[in-house]
């Protein structure tokens, strides 16, 4: 009995973890780095020179296959499914049920960093922007022209699981 309930309480615990611990969302051109990692359970890299995705669970990489080839029959299936699924009644929902949906989904992104550095090759125009990216660039944003042809984008937000389980909780209640 004993032992049923500390396997039900680490497993508890392990839920409640995975659930707090926030999912990062980090993009950096300069670098070609586009990831996505919850650190203690997993992280999703995608390298663009190679266009392989790599993923870590718990630290050991899994080798996922990417297949861009698609069969004929595999894509004859699909559009018989594709046939069966259109008979079906939808999931039927009212449009400020969905427009709460996506409204709290993205505001529940939380922007750590935002940095854009931008060259459009014409000094007036550059020159223009300046201005405007001095005063768009507050908190974590920050806009920036150069002189020197170089574009660069980062983007670090993270987003809470157990928050957007909540959101899609109150999304399935609303009417």
């Amino acid at each position: 009995m004993w032992i049923v309930l500390t396997i039900g309480l680490i497993l508890l615990l392990l839920l409640l973890g995975v659930l707090i611990t926030p999912i990062v969302l980090f993009i950096d051109t300069d670098q070609n780095r586009y990831e996505v990692r919850q650190l203690p359970a997993f992280r999703i890299s995608f390298d663009i020179k190679k266009l392989s995705p790599q993923l870590k669970l718990l630290g050991i990489p899994i080798p996922i296959k990417w297949n861009s080839q698609k069969s004929k029959e595999g894509s004859i299936e699909k559009e018989k499914q594709a046939v069966k699924k259109s008979n079906r009644k939808g999931f039927s929902k009212s449009w400020r049920a969905w427009k709460f949906l996506v409204t709290r989904a993205v505001e529940s992104f939380r922007v750590k960093r935002f940095v854009v550095l931008v060259d459009t090759d014409d000094v007036v125009w550059n020159a223009q922007l300046t201005p405007l990216f001095l005063l768009a660039s507050q908190g974590p944003c920050t806009l920036q022209t150069n002189y020197n042809g170089r574009m660069y984008c980062t983007l670090e937000a993270s987003l809470t699981p157990g928050r957007l389980l909540w959101i899609f909780i109150l999304f399935l209640t609303k009417k």
